[in-house]
């Protein structure tokens, strides 16, 4: 059976790749005073950063729940990985957003979600 993807999914996913590699603890600082993660979330260097870009994109803030449960259908559909304590896109989101992009070296976050909202398969409101 298909796994049915909404858009939070497709914001947490733009979130992680926003925020694969950041490794300044400074930076989210605001968010780490005021949300308090549990120790599966907690344990990921970049879970702050990806709230913190979740929160650029769409100008408002994960819940935990969706967290959790975003991140293990992501995980579970093969779309993101862990590795070294982070939250990363997998080959398969990487190959396909490459196949998307063609020859362009960037895009707007809105072409970018168009283009996870696609792979993901989420219907239009």
């Amino acid at each position: 059976m298909k796994t049915k993807y909404q858009w939070t999914e497709v914001w947490l996913l733009a979130s992680i790749a926003m925020a694969q590699n950041c490794d300044d603890a400074d930076s989210t600082s605001t968010y780490k005073e005021t949300i308090k993660l549990p120790p599966e979330l907690s344990k990921f260097k970049n879970i702050y950063h990806i709230i913190s870009a979740g929160d650029y994109i769409d100008r408002s803030t994960f819940s935990i729940d969706e967290l959790i449960s975003g991140t293990k259908k992501l995980q579970d559909g093969g779309f993101i990985k862990i590795e070294n304590d982070r939250f990363k896109p997998s080959k398969k989101t990487d190959d396909y957003f490459d196949n998307e992009l063609g020859k362009r070296k960037h895009v707007s976050i809105r072409t970018a979600l168009a283009i996870f909202k696609k792979m993901l398969d989420v219907e239009s409101n």
